[in-house]
């Protein structure tokens, strides 16, 4: 599995994740009486869901290239050792370094087809998106609540940015 591809799931699982604890949210507060016509606090948990999931976001991409770079690293240590020991010379540890330095920054590295993939993904993902917004809009003009539909745009959103994640991930596969 190549490195976007990696990349892909764990923001894709991410969403996931987020998803479904929005819809636990909302499936426990929506009949609350606090919450059944205040889009003051129908807003105020959708700003808090954003906030939070940028900043575990943030934290699951820098442990996932983390936890990346460690297991390249001993990948490659395990190529050496079993090189030195067929072979039966030692390695310059400093070389080695290089060679594990070299190895990880070539696994990451994006090209015309990785940005055309994204491209690919985040125009699907805009029409999700766009659907969305348009069915919230619906929405208010048949008469739902403003609650309703704030509750379209936000998982209108999400769902957008999981389906790119999906298209993504299955444009990486494809190749």
């Amino acid at each position: 599995m190549s490195y976007q591809q990696k990349k892909s799931l764990v923001t894709l699982l991410s969403g996931i994740v987020f998803l479904i604890s929005y819809c636990i949210f909302v499936s426990q507060h929506y009949l609350l009486a606090e919450y059944a016509t205040d889009t003051k606090a129908w807003a105020i948990a959708m700003l808090s869901f954003i906030g939070i999931a940028i900043v575990v976001m943030i934290i699951i991409q820098i442990v996932f290239h983390i936890l990346l770079s460690i297991g390249i690293a001993v990948k490659e240590a395990v190529k050496n050792e079993i090189e030195k020991e067929i072979t039966g010379t030692k390695s310059n540890e400093k070389i080695m370094d290089k060679v594990i330095d070299r190895k990880i920054k070539s696994e990451m590295i994006e090209d015309e087809r990785d940005h055309m993939i994204e491209l690919k993904s985040l125009r699907v993902g805009y029409y999700v998106s766009g659907t969305g917004i348009i069915g919230s809009i619906v929405a208010l003009a048949l008469g739902y609540s403003p609650i309703v539909m704030l509750n379209i745009l936000f998982l209108s959103c999400m769902i957008g940015g999981i389906v790119e994640g999906v298209v993504q991930y299955f444009s990486y596969a494809k190749d």
